[in-house]
């Protein structure tokens, strides 16, 4: 007689057990970083961005004083060129999803107008030569401190500027005066192509340029910007490589309101600041200056 096997034992299976994992509750578009205000000059671009999270995918519109800009459908927006007229515009974007849509912060955009500079005479010197200085004044009007920049060039080369630093100045607040002197010989035509006769090469006889007269131009620049309506009284300078030598000479041994630099910045000029003494010794008449004043002019 063969013995009995008790039955398998039976498990009970649940059809919820092979239920498939719920899809997780999509989430609302959310705004995390607001689009910043944002400031450029006549000419230039702005570039407006936004940071959100959200159930992808999430879209984007942007908007102009509340009118869409086609094509704005990216997290940011970058302006065409601008206008004076774009000053004070107001670039918002609404950020959607499948759940819902959120509007941003209304960002401003300040557009400062461009400064245009101006060629303007300073003075003329002792042989007929018209001294000049392209100037850029910061928009508004008023007065404010005078910068000189004073040109690189060997001494005998060399343009009025660098402009780009005048312009930089201006925008900063100051009166920038991109200031222009006789050259040394043999030199290049002053500020060419933008001089006007008389030149140092059109007066008669004409200008070599010896020393001093390039000093003798920056002393004269100084005081015409202590002068110049526009200027509060103050006058600095900015000098690169011979500009810069001018501007240590002249405020090694200017007097204080006058023709020296109220400050001064210098720029690989040649120069030893180990005995400044040297720079007040003066030129004598007929024989020319000492040997260590050479360094500088």
């Amino acid at each position: 007689m063969r013995p009995l096997i008790p039955p398998a034992t039976r498990t009970n299976t649940r059809t919820d057990d092979f239920a498939p994992t719920p899809n997780p509750t999509p989430s609302a578009a959310a705004i995390t970083t607001q689009p910043s205000d944002n400031a450029v000059t006549e000419g230039g671009t702005a570039t407006f961005s936004v940071t959100a999270t959200g159930t992808a995918p999430l879209s984007y519109q942007w908007a102009k004083n509340g009118a869409t800009v086609a094509g704005a459908t990216s997290a940011s927006y970058t302006t065409p060129a601008t206008t004076t007229v774009d000053n004070g515009a107001l670039f918002a974007v609404t950020v959607s999803n499948s759940v819902s849509s959120v509007i941003s912060r209304s960002a401003s955009l300040t557009v400062n107008p461009l400064i245009q500079g101006t060629l303007e005479q300073y003075g003329t010197s002792s042989t007929g030569v018209a001294l000049r200085w392209n100037a850029f004044a910061p928009p508004g009007g008023g007065q404010h401190p005078a910068v000189l920049v004073l040109h690189p060039g060997g001494y005998r080369t060399g343009n009025a500027g660098p402009d780009s630093v005048s312009l930089d100045l201006a925008a900063a607040g100051y009166l920038a005066l991109s200031t222009e002197y006789r050259l040394a010989p043999p030199h290049t035509p002053m500020n060419a192509p933008n001089h006007l006769a008389p030149s140092q090469d059109t007066v008669v006889p004409a200008d070599e340029g010896h020393y001093p007269e390039q000093t003798t131009d920056v002393q004269m620049a100084i005081r015409a910007a202590r002068r110049d309506p526009r200027c509060d009284g103050r006058v600095y300078g900015v000098g690169g490589s011979a500009g810069a030598s001018h501007a240590l000479y002249v405020t090694a041994t200017g007097t204080p309101g006058d023709y020296q630099f109220d400050l001064v910045v210098f720029l690989s000029g040649v120069y030893d600041l180990a005995d400044v003494a040297w720079l007040t010794d003066p030129c004598v008449p007929g024989e020319g200056c000492p040997p260590k004043s050479s360094q500088i002019i």
